[in-house]
């Protein structure tokens, strides 16, 4: 009896397994189109416009036979440059002088100029008094050097002897750079002078 209810059962899901390998496949899902046209108009039924001799004459509206031509690329316009407000500066120089056109002439409006290209030099017009004020601080600055010279000597000496500490060494070290620096700045001003 067992014998046959297994059977039974081996046969029923048999026949459960087949009828689902007998079955279609369903149809896939249709994707809804993301716009929709409800009513097309043909090119054809597009409005059109009859135009009067006036309305044709007041609009401007010209006929022209096709033909090639040369074009410019660039079109030049004139205008004046003027900074937004707010965002000017004055240049001022260190120095007195005069300001000399770079090319000769003065620049005018309309000239075109290229991007970093000088427009004028400054001639610098020093006074007499002025050298000579440059001189005694290049003076001055040597002396300085000689000094912080003859300190840092003294420095290593004394800590050659045990008689003087590192830090006065590092001290005077960076006292001699510092008035070298300053000294070798103002000969280069004496130079440019």
């Amino acid at each position: 009896m067992i014998r046959i209810f297994f059977i039974f059962v081996c046969v029923v899901l048999m026949l459960f397994s087949l009828s689902g390998c007998s079955k279609k496949p369903s149809s896939p899902e249709k994707h809804q189109s993301p716009a929709e046209i409800l009513k097309p108009v043909k090119e054809t039924d597009l409005t059109t416009i009859i135009l009067t001799g006036e309305a044709v004459e007041r609009l401007g509206i010209e006929l022209a036979v096709v033909e090639e031509r040369y074009m410019e690329k660039h079109k030049t316009y004139g205008g004046d440059i003027v900074p937004v407000s707010g965002r000017s500066i004055t240049v001022t120089a260190p120095l007195p002088g005069t300001l000399l056109p770079e090319s000769g002439s003065v620049p005018v409006a309309g000239m075109q100029i290229k991007a970093s290209e000088p427009l004028y030099n400054l001639l610098l017009t020093i006074p007499q008094e002025d050298i000579l004020t440059v001189q005694e601080e290049v003076a001055l600055k040597a002396a300085e050097f000689e000094l912080a010279e003859k300190t840092l000597k003294r420095t290593q000496q004394l800590l050659e002897e045990k008689a003087g500490s590192e830090k006065s060494l590092e001290q005077a070290q960076a006292q001699l750079s510092k008035s070298s620096a300053s000294f070798e700045i103002v000969k280069i001003k004496l130079d440019f002078k």
